[in-house]
């Protein structure tokens, strides 16, 4: 609830040699908001490894998707010489994928990309800083371009949205689909 009141997107736990910090992502900025005893970070850590049905005993980088309260979480851990790192990114409106004018389109901008996606070929690049929204704005540009003469299909590490009329695919190394097949 925190992180939401304070509009961040992700949230960040670190840990430290002997501790371990909690950084909130807002507007693009890390700012600290905790300090935690290496210990209770480790439990946590386990806590949100355990809710995103994440392997417990795995020191690999993982991700998966959880569910706190009404708040949709996307979870990420990477292995540090510390610790798991985690990092949570708050998914907004609970799966609502916002139009590009809410995602900050606007003007010529806007109508520039509405008319890329009704092309019959060509290519879009997005790019953009952590937190900029690039994964959402290629979903919206993806959705908006699945229509009933196309065939369209994504392929995602974790489907943050479900999208009518796109074809998705969820890559899962245990069960052999995986960025390398």
């Amino acid at each position: 609830n925190q992180a939401a009141e304070a509009g961040a997107q992700n949230i960040h736990i670190e840990p430290l040699e002997h501790s371990a910090r909690v950084r909130f992502r807002v507007n693009g900025g890390l700012q600290n908001t905790h300090t935690l005893p290496i210990s209770v970070a480790t439990e946590l850590t386990d806590y949100i490894k355990a809710q995103a049905d994440l392997d417990q005993s795995s020191a690999l980088p993982q991700q998966g998707k959880l569910k706190h309260s009404d708040q949709e979480m996307t979870v990420s851990t990477l292995p540090t010489l510390n610790g798991q790192q985690v990092t949570l990114k708050l998914l907004r409106n609970q799966g609502l994928l916002p139009s590009l004018a809410n995602l900050g389109f606007w003007g010529e901008a806007l109508q520039r990309m509405e008319m890329a996606i009704l092309q019959p070929n060509g290519l879009v690049v997005v790019s953009g800083q952590t937190g900029s929204d690039t994964h959402t704005t290629l979903l919206r540009l993806t959705a908006d371009s699945a229509k009933a003469s196309r065939s369209v299909a994504a392929i995602e590490h974790i489907i943050t949205y479900r999208l009518d009329n796109v074809s998705q695919l969820q890559i899962s190394p245990a069960t052999g689909l995986d960025i390398h097949k």
